[in-house]
């Protein structure tokens, strides 16, 4: 519901409840004048206050005071006298007629202009289920203590309770507190509560002697309080009985900046001249006058009064049906220019003191709202560097948790980075803040600062800083099939140890490695024979680390995937065999239980599906699952992946162009879905019987010689070439599988794929895998350089993840046709290549490897190494001849292998 509605449902709430028709109309005469006023309505629980109309039929308020003798009659003409001019220049209601009438005792007649407004006693009455913008409060209490002040020193004492100030709809720009969207509000003091001052009704609310400019103070304080903490009329402490220390305890509001103001109003050293005078309040006043210009010469004491402007200025307004206790939230900002004027001054202080700015930000909703306020207004904030560099000292040091990253992007981060490149931040602060991001996660960032040329041009910079050097090094080995070339080059440029360099090819992702499997061996045997000679000390580190990066390119991707269609946890079934493999590129934490150990997707699936689990990314120091519980398998999956024999074609789906076309890459704008032109599913044009009978169908867990079932001897006992593929085609062939290739992923991150027809949907940002609109399971979060693959396998949908299958398999019901499915968000334009072959999901890994002469000439020359090093006496390591070993019985290198054994035989007997 937007304001002016909210606001005219308050209104209306007020008048079908609070005011009352009369039974007949009464009828009062100014005998001086001749003006009669004719009473119509009367407000709830009062005597004394009318709607109605003078003869002109002029809508009016009548208030009637009843006073004890014609002294209290001229008294009450004296105040009024001293209130007219002051109140038309401060916009008190106006006056329209005063006189006395005599009915068994003296009465006063006030008619006023009738406003369409509320008094603060009236809103708190009828705003249940409203959320009304606490800005308007803070505009209020800010132009108060204005009038309070002027009216101080002008010797005339106000009444300021919730009775006696109005909201009004007012068109004048001085009394000005509210707008949106077209509707004004002002306020004004009711002016027949000030003419009297008999008001014993308050005596609760006073703290100070009554008509004193410290209970006008209190006053508008406590009606701030009661707006600030929807506290009801009825329901107002009674402060004159509390001692200090509980009236500062409960005097205080869910906002700091106040607060400050609020302890002052009910602290013991509470002085007129020390509050109208506060720092804080000569701050909102510039943004309650939009005296802008008057900004830059206050000096900020404390962040909280500015903080207080800046959350005030975004207003969540919630509606509540009764009816259906729907609650719908919208949130829009209603004052952009406080907002964006307040954020400019927080990040001009944040340059100098990031620490209490961070304080006051935190690291929860407010902070996302600044961030929020800073991505809208970016193309103003561009102009003023120092403002850019500021956001970037903020976001260095805060603790970065995955949902934390998560909301970054969400709100757009990543469209910040080519800004912040274009107009030259510090590079030492955006090295550091994309440190901080990118542990343990998607690759997206590293990917936008490749294209953008950063890295590269922080590499040949003549000099470079500690932090822009330890950004090289920490990220290196994370710029997908990048890595390895740029990790020659960061070789010839940095002061850095082969061994570094040799450790971080190891840590380039097995998937990265195997997709530049062509250059891999020849870069391992340049860096090798170029620079200076590799010192004693480290030529065994280097030789351990160089025969880990074979072991891993030729067997960690089939191992594991061989694991995870098994159903078999991937670190208990070889302990030993493990040792030589890099990380598990599919490691999930688990919130409910250690979080500091791993578990794999099998162990997930066996003990975790129902916690709260984190699936950990690239950088993650975790290399294992770290399970404890029993090892047995969970139901086996055993298919052969199908063959698409023509192009695909795709089509826009929900756009105006339905051409067919062929996609290898496929570059989406922001709203775009893509369906692929035909059925995916490869037997779907198949007789059914005939394909029953072919195929002979069993469930994965019936009684098969299985390719999955022989143990593992030493590494993986592979067969035949010949065996496997006589096997391969034993097997029920899946019904359809794709995979897409995230290029790039977007600034935001936003990409669904699916198979239409399944109702099963990967949504790449969050990981979330959806079925029929609901979440029925999680993977990890895809960016940049990532592979997703969706397949279909008697009736259940399965996932990869970099060419590893993802558990568990979602049961699904299919209406054909079944159809790929590809979708960017709201605001993302990924590229992206689908591919329905040459898959990296149960890839030719053999042939890259096994069959490869510059492996083969690596490995001789490595074993040349190892002889050299093992023949002497004072560098003979009986492990790192082990490992070598190893690797040669992974590699079926059986010539070598018999060589190698002599020479174990021969010296380590």
């Amino acid at each position: 519901m937007d304001f002016i509605n909210t606001w005219h449902l308050l209104t209306s709430r007020r008048n079908s409840k609070k005011i009352i028709q009369l039974d007949e109309v009464i009828i009062l005469e100014n005998s001086f004048t001749s003006h009669e006023y004719y009473l119509t309505h009367k407000y709830e629980n009062t005597q004394y206050i009318f709607c109605g109309a003078d003869n002109e039929n002029n809508r009016c308020i009548i208030k009637l005071m009843p006073l004890p003798s014609f002294d209290d009659i001229k008294f009450a003409y004296k105040n009024l006298s001293l209130l007219k001019d002051f109140g038309e220049k401060y916009k008190f209601t106006k006056i329209k007629d005063i006189f006395e009438i005599y009915e068994d005792q003296w009465v006063l007649v006030i008619v006023c202009e009738y406003l369409e407004g509320l008094t603060i006693r009236e809103i708190l009455e009828f705003s249940d289920d409203l959320d009304l913008p606490k800005e308007m409060w803070l505009m209020m209490f800010v132009r108060l203590m204005k009038i309070i002040d002027k009216a101080g020193k002008e010797a005339i004492m106000l009444n300021m309770f919730p009775d006696t100030i109005m909201i009004i709809e007012d068109q004048d720009d001085g009394n000005l507190i509210y707008e949106n969207e077209g509707l004004r509000l002002g306020v004004k003091i009711i002016t027949y509560h000030q003419i009297c001052s008999n008001r014993p009704k308050h005596d609760a609310y006073c703290l100070y002697r009554k008509n004193t400019i410290e209970n006008a103070i209190f006053g508008v304080s406590l009606c701030l309080y009661m707006l600030f903490t929807m506290t009801k009329y009825e329901d107002v402490p009674n402060f004159k009985e509390m001692d200090e220390e509980k009236r500062l305890k409960t005097l205080q509001v869910a906002d700091a900046g106040i607060n400050s103001f609020l302890t002052l109003v009910a602290g013991k050293s509470f002085k007129p001249e020390t509050l109208l005078t506060f720092w804080g309040i000569k701050l909102w006043r510039v943004f309650q006058k939009t005296k802008y210009t008057k900004l830059d010469d206050i000096v900020i004491k404390d962040i909280n009064c500015l903080m207080t402007i800046f959350k005030l200025a975004l207003v969540k307004f919630s509606y509540r049906n009764s009816a259906s206790c729907y609650i719908k939230h919208s949130q829009m900002f209603v004052n952009c220019k406080n907002a964006f004027l307040a954020m400019k001054k927080i990040l001009a202080i944040a340059g100098e003191n990031p620490g209490e700015v961070n304080k006051a930000l935190g690291s929860s909703e407010t902070f996302f709202d600044f961030f929020k306020v800073f991505i809208e207004q970016k193309s103003e904030l561009v102009k003023q560097p120092i403002l850019f560099n500021s956001i970037l000292i903020l976001l260095k040091d805060k603790s970065m948790s995955e949902k934390f990253k998560s909301t970054l992007v969400s709100l757009g981060f990543l469209t910040l980075i080519p800004e912040f490149i274009g107009n030259n931040v510090k590079s030492d602060l955006l090295c550091k803040v994309c440190l901080n991001f990118i542990e343990n996660n998607t690759l997206t960032l590293q990917q936008i600062l490749w294209d953008s040329g950063f890295v590269k041009n922080i590499l040949v910079k003549a000099t470079r800083s500690v932090i822009e050097n330890d950004f090289i090094k920490t990220t290196m080995s994370y710029y997908g099939k990048n890595s390895l070339k740029f990790i020659m080059k960061v070789y010839e440029l940095l002061d850095i140890s082969k061994l570094r360099i040799f450790q971080n090819i190891y840590e380039i992702p097995v998937v990265f490695k195997l997709d530049s499997i062509s250059s891999l061996f020849p870069i391992l045997h340049e860096l090798w024979k170029k620079g200076t000679k590799i010192p004693p000390e480290a030529l065994q580190d280097v030789l351990k680390t160089l025969i880990h990066i074979l072991s891993e390119v030729a067997c960690l991707q089939p191992f594991l995937e061989l694991q995870h269609l098994k159903g078999e946890c991937t670190s208990k079934s070889s302990q030993d065999f493990l040792t030589y493999f890099g990380k598990n590129p599919i490691l999930i934490k688990c919130l409910n239980c250690n979080p500091t150990s791993s578990y794999c997707v099998i162990c997930y699936e066996k003990y975790h599906k129902k916690h709260e689990i984190q699936f950990l990314h690239y950088q993650a120091p975790m290399f294992r699952c770290s399970e404890l519980e029993d090892s047995e398998s969970v139901y086996k999956l055993d298919f052969r992946l199908p063959k698409y024999t023509n192009d695909m074609q795709f089509i826009e789906l929900y756009g105006c162009s339905y051409e067919r076309f062929s996609v290898s890459k496929l570059n989406l704008e922001p709203n775009k879905t893509f369906i692929s032109a035909f059925s995916v599913d490869i037997n779907s044009n198949e007789d059914s019987d005939f394909y029953n009978k072919d195929r002979k169908i069993l469930s994965p867990n019936q009684q098969r010689q299985s390719l999955l079932s022989p143990p593992l001897n030493s590494g993986i006992r592979r067969k035949s070439e010949e065996l496997q593929e006589e096997y391969a085609k034993s097997l029920p062939q899946a019904d359809a599988y794709f995979e897409v290739k995230i290029v790039k992923a977007g600034f935001y991150e936003e990409i669904f794929i699916g198979i239409t027809g399944t109702g099963v949907f990967y949504n790449c940002k969050t990981g979330n895998i959806f079925r029929n609109g609901h979440i029925v399971s999680k993977g990890p979060r895809l960016g940049s350089y990532d592979t997703i693959g969706i397949g279909l396998f008697q009736k259940k949908i399965f996932f990869t993840y970099n060419g590893l299958i993802l558990r568990p398999i979602i049961p699904c019901f299919i209406i054909h046709p079944i159809k790929a499915y590809i979708s960017s968000g709201s605001y993302n334009s990924p590229e992206l290549e689908v591919k329905f072959s040459n898959w990296i999901f149960m890839g030719p890994y053999t042939s890259l490897v096994h069959a490869n002469s510059d492996a083969d000439n690596l490995i001789k020359f490595i074993m040349k190494k190892v002889i050299k090093l093992n023949s002497r006496k004072e560098t003979k390591n009986e492990d790192l001849v082990d490992k070598f070993l190893e690797l040669l019985r992974i590699m079926s290198k059986s010539d070598l292998l018999d060589k190698m054994q002599t020479f174990k035989i021969k010296n380590f007997s």
